[in-house]
């Protein structure tokens, strides 16, 4: 992939290993093509608005959707059980006050 702005300067700082490991495996988990461009894309896009965090984002949204969508449709596909016409007393015998 072909870099559409030429980049000349260099931004340099030393971490530690630990930070280094989290660096490396943070890069692989955003999708990034290179360290470079993750540590860019993070320190330069807004908070919460970089493409790896939204999409994460979105990628849970529609996770709960999920989950819920299948919750309703459980509860909306549950066989009703009613009481059988025999089990209920009459309308004339409970307005008479008798009820077998």
């Amino acid at each position: 992939m072909a870099v559409k702005t030429p980049r000349r300067r260099i931004v340099n700082f030393r971490v530690s290993e630990g930070e280094f490991q989290e660096l490396t495996d943070a890069t692989k988990n955003s999708g990034a093509r290179s360290m470079s461009d993750h540590a860019r894309t993070r320190v330069l896009e807004p908070k919460g608005l970089g493409t790896g965090s939204r999409i994460e984002e979105l990628t849970e949204n529609v996770r709960l959707l999920h989950e819920k969508f299948n919750e309703l449709f459980e509860i909306l596909t549950e066989p009703v059980i009613t009481p059988s016409a025999q089990a209920l007393p009459q309308t004339e015998e409970v307005v008479n006050g008798v009820a077998h």
